[in-house]
């Protein structure tokens, strides 16, 4: 996954993604 060339904005997103799939705690990334 090339994270770097994805925008700023899609990498907070991917990066809340992830911290949420670590906490699996999917629904609340998905609400956000």
């Amino acid at each position: 996954m090339e994270f770097r060339s994805l925008p700023s904005l899609s990498r907070l997103s991917f990066a809340r993604f992830k911290l949420s799939k670590d906490s699996k705690n999917m629904r609340s990334d998905i609400a956000i």
